[in-house]
C-alpha cells in the first residue's frame, strides 16, 4: 500500500516499514514479538549483572527469574506485598540494599531525544516513587534505575551510567 503513495524502493517507504516493524506493527504485538524482544534483553542484562556483582540475588520479570514461587513479583513477597513488578530487582540481604532497573527498549529509531524523554518519564512513574518510598520506609536502602535501549540498540547516556 505504501508503494502506491510514495514508490517503490524510496528511502520514506523503508523509512516507514522499519518504524513499523520495530515500534507499531500490530501484528508484531498480537504475536508477542515485543515481548521476546523485551525478555531476551532481560536476560542478557540479569546474566551479566550476576557474573559482575557478587553476594547478591536478581529477580526478574521474566520465566524462572521471579522472587516468589507461584507469583510474578519480582520484590521478595517477604520484604514488601506490591502489584508492580520493576524488570529486574538486585538484592543484597547482608547490606539490607535494594536496587531495581527499569528496562524500555521501543523508541522510534533510536532518536536521542525519544530516549531522553523516556528516561524522563520513567524516573517520575509513580509506581516505582511509591516502590522506592516504601522500601526507604521499611529500612532499606533503595536505587531506582532506568534502561532505555531503543529498537535497534542504541542507549541514551543515563542508562549507560545505570548498568
Amino acid at each position: 500500500m505504501l508503494r502506491r503513495w510514495v514508490g517503490e524502493g524510496s528511502v520514506a517507504v523503508m523509512f516507514v516499514k522499519t518504524y513499523n516493524v520495530l515500534n507499531g506493527c500490530p501484528v508484531a504485538l498480537k504475536q508477542g514479538r515485543y515481548i521476546y524482544r523485551h525478555d531476551a534483553v532481560l536476560t542478557c542484562l540479569i546474566s551479566e549483572l550476576q557474573a559482575a556483582i557478587l553476594d547478591v540475588r536478581v529477580y526478574a520479570d521474566v520465566d524462572g527469574k521471579h522472587a516468589s514461587d507461584g507469583s510474578p513479583a519480582t520484590i521478595p513477597l517477604t520484604i514488601l506485598v506490591s502489584s508492580y513488578r520493576p524488570d529486574i530487582v538486585v538484592f543484597n540481604e547482608e547490606l539490607k540494599a535494594i536496587s531495581f532497573l527499569v528496562n524500555e527498549l521501543t523508541y522510534p529509531l533510536n532518536s536521542s531525544a525519544d530516549l531522553t524523554a523516556a528516561h524522563n518519564r520513567k524516573a517520575q512513574k509513580p509506581e516505582y516513587l511509591q516502590i522506592v518510598a516504601e522500601l526507604d520506609c521499611l529500612g532499606f536502602s533503595c536505587t531506582y534505575h532506568m534502561v532505555e535501549i531503543g529498537c535497534l540498540g542504541h542507549f541514551c547516556k543515563e542508562s549507560i551510567s545505570a548498568i
